[in-house]
């Protein structure tokens, strides 16, 4: 699981080419909206996996850059795999109020899959 790796949303593609031995299902943090960007974007998510076992996962959308989630189907059952890259204290609301949304969305994903165990790790 990866945390802050900065790519474009057209460069999501080559997590996958980087190791031929594996895949990515990956999330960018870059608002490209802008003909120029500026400044630093935070995060971006995503989940390598080895290519052997692919017919095992099943990409989850979570329409959160701060979260890249895959269903990783195993002989105990479905399991959601969730890398997170949670929001930085500043102390202030707009900090809490983001740390919040980025646990609901944790929260939505568990609840509209048919995932048995979860697994949530990254940088909290």
């Amino acid at each position: 699981m990866l945390q802050e790796h900065w790519l474009l949303p057209h460069e999501l593609s080559m997590l996958s080419v980087l190791y031929p031995e594996f895949l990515a299902v990956a999330e960018s943090a870059v608002n490209v909206t802008h003909d120029i960007l500026v400044g630093r974007p935070y995060g971006g998510t995503a989940i390598l996996y080895r290519r052997e076992i692919a017919k095992n996962i099943k990409a989850v959308a979570s329409s959160d850059p701060r979260i890249s989630a895959v269903i990783f189907h195993s002989n105990k059952g479905p399991v959601l795999m969730a890398c997170v890259y949670m929001p930085v204290d500043n102390g202030d609301i707009v900090s809490l109020e983001n740390y919040i949304e980025t646990c609901a969305t944790i929260s939505a994903l568990i609840s509209d899959t048919e995932a048995v165990h979860v697994i949530v790790a990254g940088d909290f």
